[in-house]
């Protein structure tokens, strides 16, 4: 018989059934004007720290309202701003509550969140919609010329003139620990000495000035 219980008690928390009943928890509506990529069941954070969840999402003409549940342990403070950020690029919206600036709280507010309190679309702030970046980056790749842009990287492949292997070494040798890098000063000394002067060489720099005067007039054709 004991073991039955502990059984069932065990699956009423692993379930969260409180959680689900309203048990330890409190809910907080958060008016957004624009709430596109949040979904029930994002997580709800306070300084780095989950404190609940959205549980629920209404949708009106005005915008939508989403339903945080908070777990009672976490005292938070009534003025914070609720702003929705990504888990990354195109990750997963979930709602960050952020204190308010110095000087922004209501002194006629409680002084923490509780059960059925509204944070007001003035204090939520929408996560920016990746769209429309996304269509000025195209718009602006559009409007460049595709002929001229051929022609500009046909005058920095000869400008070049066959050294990217060099410039790929150079940057990787950018990366390695100062300490490598000054034990290889003597033998990268022996090696230049036989190596024909390329384009990041003085003598190589000679060489292709006049491609390095023509490329601005290029960009102005």
């Amino acid at each position: 018989m004991l073991t039955v219980v502990a059984l069932f008690f065990a699956v009423v928390v692993y379930a969260r059934v409180p959680t689900m009943v309203g048990v330890g928890v409190y809910d907080v509506r958060a008016e957004y004007s624009d709430a596109s990529g949040l979904y029930p069941k994002a997580m709800v954070t306070y300084q780095g720290v989950k404190v609940g969840e959205v549980a629920e999402l209404e949708v009106g003409d005005g915008g939508a309202t989403a339903v945080l549940r908070i777990d009672d342990e976490h005292d938070i403070p009534a003025t914070v701003v609720a702003e929705l950020h990504s888990t990354s690029a195109i990750g997963e919206q979930y709602v960050d509550l952020v204190p308010a600036p110095e000087g922004a709280a209501d002194p006629e507010q409680s002084t923490s969140l509780a059960d059925g309190d509204v944070i007001p679309v003035d204090r939520t702030v929408e996560m920016p919609q990746i769209t429309p970046v996304l269509e000025s980056v195209n718009d602006l790749l559009e409007s460049v010329p595709r002929e001229r842009t051929r022609r500009v990287l046909d005058q920095v492949d000869e400008g070049l003139g066959g050294s990217g292997p060099d410039l790929a070494s150079t940057i990787e040798d950018a990366d390695e620990s100062p300490q490598h890098r000054a034990g290889e000063i003597g033998r990268h000394d022996v090696l230049d000495q036989d190596r024909p002067a390329g384009p990041g060489h003085p003598a190589g720099v000679a060489k292709h000035d006049s491609w390095l005067r023509a490329v601005p007039c290029v960009l102005h054709r």
